[in-house]
């Protein structure tokens, strides 16, 4: 079996900030801070720096502004890097009788507001959000977007912070003819990747940007049929190697991962905030018309802080499953993104709601599948969610209207 291995300097002493899963970071030379590297070689973290004595309150659950107090003061001195493309600095760390996981949100930095928003990891429903604008509550917000540095002033304290913007390049591999590239990303996995776009398929995909260091050791294994499959070892994410053009394609984040809301929940809440991707997004997701509409950067009309999640993988729960799935998925006599366009099909790509569906957002879960509009290509019905009415399925002919 072979395996590729992360490559790059790896260098010791190590910060934690995580949120959705925890992120080992340390500094380099230059005093900014790498990121993920020493998890790789060490698996060494600790978290944000205990109370100086046994059962001190460090920070009250309930007010967002103590819980940024406590983060902005762990940070002091320190030059903070926002890694993610998406602009979420992650935090993570013990309090009393819970786990905090949390980011704060820099996406609108440009218009003079972030966000605080943090949860119980044992709770995952009690949450809080605490929002912050420029010029009120004490608050001071200098963004220069040149430099890519955000001077954050809180209670008479400046906390400076830097994006991170080394994905944001175009691919090193030719288009196929009609295909777009819609941005690179870094995932707060530590992968590199591109967002692409197939018009004729209405598909979105993601590629792995091989010319950054791999965060982890990839392992290699072939589905029965023969195609090369690349599996993360602590990711899970699983790559589709394309033998003509070698690109690596993600096809398959672990289910567990996602239910658990770590970092390797996959590479759908990390799209840069400000693309102009609206109309690709009414393209490809027809649905979000009945869901209320959205902007030109994917944000929901109607779902205050929401955005599309544009999760173009299989949510899988055992490698082995995938592989036979991705049998019947790949198609090997098409030289363009047509091979892989299915294995990377979401469930949600061809659903309208029934009926005019602006009066309440679309679910799969809250519908029968005789309303639904069944585009049930070979296997992808079987691998929606449980409450999928397949009895009611196998009597309509796939890409059928809805049922009146």
């Amino acid at each position: 079996m072979r395996s590729l291995r992360p490559s790059g300097s790896l260098i010791a002493s190590l910060i934690l900030l995580g949120s959705s899963g925890c992120h080992s970071m340390q500094r380099d030379r230059s005093g900014l801070i790498s990121w993920n590297e020493s998890y790789i070689e060490q698996r060494v973290v600790r978290s944000l720096s205990p109370p100086a004595k046994y059962g001190e309150t460090v920070a009250d659950y309930n007010d967002p502004n103590s819980i940024l107090r406590y983060v902005l003061d762990e940070l002091a001195g320190t030059l903070a890097v926002i890694y993610p493309s998406e602009r979420y600095f992650y935090y993570r760390f013990p309090l009393g009788e819970r786990f905090i996981s949390g980011n704060i949100r820099f996406s609108n930095v440009e218009h003079g507001e972030i966000s605080v928003g943090y949860f119980d990891e044992y709770n995952q429903h009690d949450f809080n959000v605490g929002t912050y604008v420029d010029g009120s509550d004490g608050v001071s917000i200098d963004f220069d977007d040149a430099a890519g540095m955000i001077s954050l002033e809180f209670e008479g304290k400046i906390s400076r912070f830097q994006l991170d913007r080394r994905a944001f390049e175009q691919p090193n591999f030719d288009l196929f003819k009609g295909e777009r590239h819609i941005s690179g990303l870094l995932d707060e996995s530590g992968y590199f990747l591109h967002l692409m776009y197939w018009p004729s398929d209405r598909a979105l995909y993601y590629v792995l940007n091989d010319t950054k260091a791999l965060p982890e050791i990839l392992h290699r294994a072939v589905t029965p049929r023969g195609h090369e499959v690349w599996f993360g070892e602590d990711s899970r994410f699983c790559f589709y190697k394309h033998p003509r053009s070698g690109r690596m394609i993600l096809v398959g984040v672990a289910t567990r991962n996602i239910q658990e809301n770590n970092w390797f929940d996959g590479p759908f809440d990390q799209v840069p905030p400000y693309l102009p991707i609206g109309d690709i997004i009414r393209t490809a997701y027809p649905y979000v018309e009945d869901a209320g509409g959205i902007d030109d950067h994917g944000n929901f009309l109607k779902r205050d802080g929401t955005r599309i999640a544009i999760s173009p993988y299989q949510k899988y729960t055992s490698g082995t499953e995938l592989l036979v799935y991705l049998d019947t998925a790949i198609r090997d006599d098409k030289d363009s993104p047509l091979v892989w366009t299915q294995a990377t099909y979401e469930y949600k790509k061809d659903w309208r709601a029934p009926g005019t569906g602006s009066e309440r957002p679309p679910s799969h879960s809250l519908d029968r599948s005789a309303t639904w509009p069944p585009n049930h290509f070979g296997r992808i019905s079987r691998s929606w969610k449980e409450d999928h009415q397949q009895a009611a399925s196998v009597q309509r002919e796939p890409n059928s209207p809805p049922a009146q």
